[in-house]
């Protein structure tokens, strides 16, 4: 018959081990999206070496694909601005992907004259390794302390 601390630890194992920050996280892909004349786009790992001849693709609001391109070995890409809207940017490289959503604004200056464009930064939200880890920890630790808590109530009990 499994004793309850083998089954405590069952648990604590199943619940835990996939919330913490694990290896597979440590290539996480980021994109950066700067606006302004054209768009520039840095593509880059979790520990910042650059995405190389990661495929990108830009899509708007209704889905369509509006630029396909590829970043050069430093993981940087410029491509020409679209018109002012919301759009979809996906960054694809060796299995990983990361999706900026940007906005292209409107130009306007003063009496309909071209406005000098101010450069806009997008990028993904991301969670610090360190939040991740600590998040993972802390679920554990409640487990432990949750199945602590319901044999000591049923020691109790008898």
């Amino acid at each position: 018959m499994p004793s309850v601390r083998g089954f405590v630890v069952g648990i604590v194992a199943v619940t835990g081990v996939p919330l913490t920050a694990s290896v597979a996280q440590a290539h996480k892909l980021f994109a950066d999206v700067k606006v302004g004349p054209s768009i520039q786009l840095l593509a880059y790992f979790e520990e910042d070496a650059p995405a190389e001849y990661a495929q990108v693709t830009v899509t708007d609001a209704t889905g369509q694909t509006i630029f396909t391109g590829q970043t050069d070995e430093r993981g940087l890409l410029q491509f020409p601005k679209p018109a002012p809207g919301a759009y979809t940017l996906r960054v694809q490289c060796i299995g990983h992907t990361a999706k900026v959503l940007l906005e292209v604004p409107a130009e306007s200056g003063p009496e309909g004259a071209a406005a000098e464009p101010v450069p806009q930064l997008f990028t993904e939200k991301r969670v610090d390794s360190a939040a991740r880890l600590a998040l993972g920890v802390g679920i554990l630790l409640g487990v432990s302390w949750f199945s602590w808590l319901m044999l000591r109530r049923r020691r109790r009990a008898i």
